[in-house]
């Protein structure tokens, strides 16, 4: 794989529901909103679009930071 490709699959069970970044956990789904798992990650998803894609960003710059 190459450095800068990003492999990214939702992954629904029963349960839960999950956004996976090249095997990373990086968000879960609670309350119709991702919870990010990871630091840096932002997961979106807008109700109103016509599919039902979602947004991702990753700002490393975020990694050092406890909120």
């Amino acid at each position: 794989m190459a450095k800068d490709t990003l492999d990214v699959e939702p992954v629904c069970d029963e349960h839960d529901c999950f956004v996976i970044a090249n095997g990373l956990k990086i968000a879960k789904r609670e309350n119709r909103q991702w919870i990010p798992l990871e630091p840096g990650w932002t997961v979106v998803w807008d109700p109103y679009s016509d599919d039902d894609t979602i947004d991702i960003h990753y700002d490393p710059s975020a990694l050092g930071k406890i909120s």
